[in-house]
């Protein structure tokens, strides 16, 4: 396999996975958090899960579309016509 498959393969792995680790880390603390400790710590854990889930999801579906495009099931289906014109106008350069 070439560069074009492994460079956006390791550049969106990278990103999204860092993301997924610092991303809840970057969740700010909540003011009122000695009024309301159950609802903050509910509060502060859902944020967490919904940046990791996030990651995970964006990831998952750019990989899905990246592969699917790199290794497509089907190829383009042209007419016989089609292939004997292609046959007569794209000649060989050698």
């Amino acid at each position: 396999m070439s560069l074009g498959f492994f460079i956006p393969f390791a550049v969106m792995t990278s990103f999204w996975g860092l993301v997924g680790i610092i991303g809840p880390f970057c969740v700010p603390k909540s003011p009122n958090k000695e009024y309301v400790r159950c609802s903050y710590f509910v509060n502060f854990r859902l944020w967490r899960v919904s940046i990791v889930l996030t990651a995970i999801c964006c990831y998952l579906s750019w990989l899905i579309f990246f592969l699917a495009q790199w290794h497509p099931f089907y190829g383009p289906t042209l007419s016989s016509k089609t292939l004997r014109v292609m046959q007569l106008e794209w000649k060989p350069k050698w």
